[in-house]
């Protein structure tokens, strides 16, 4: 089922006002980073849609490709981001198994082997306060 939430603008922008649908050329701003140096991209995506974040950080996850065209969640985050379309990781210089460590606006994060797959990383705070302030999800 598709929802519509702005009548007959279907979705854009125009002179009667702004479309309260995701537009992901406006809401989704990502960086594409090889975050264990494997020739691989990693993907950090943040979603900045008004209608999912309200006045609170923006939820973003970090995508990893295990095999080449296999893309899996790595680990979700906060970052509050901007409107200008903007938002830098402070990537390393920290290597946790071979892996960069980086930093969010809701903290920083290492790399461990994941315990449903022990061939697979994923991403987790360093601190374990900010699991707990519910800010960090690790997959």
């Amino acid at each position: 089922m598709e929802i519509n939430m702005d009548g007959d603008r279907q979705g854009r922008d125009n002179d009667t006002g702004r479309s309260y649908n995701f537009d992901p050329s406006r809401h989704l701003l990502y960086i594409v980073k090889d975050l264990n140096r494997d020739g691989l991209p990693d993907v950090f995506l943040l979603f900045t849609w008004p209608y999912m974040r309200g006045n609170a950080e923006a939820q973003g996850v970090v995508m990893v490709q295990h095999r080449r065209g296999e893309w899996r969640v790595g680990c979700e985050f906060d970052d509050w981001g901007n409107e200008r379309g903007r938002f830098v990781p402070q990537i390393g210089p920290g290597r946790s198994h071979g892996w960069l460590n980086f930093r969010m606006s809701d903290g920083l994060y290492v790399w461990r082997r994941s315990p449903a797959a022990a061939a697979r990383m994923e991403c987790v705070p360093a601190q374990p306060a900010a699991a707990s302030r519910g800010n960090a999800r690790p997959r």
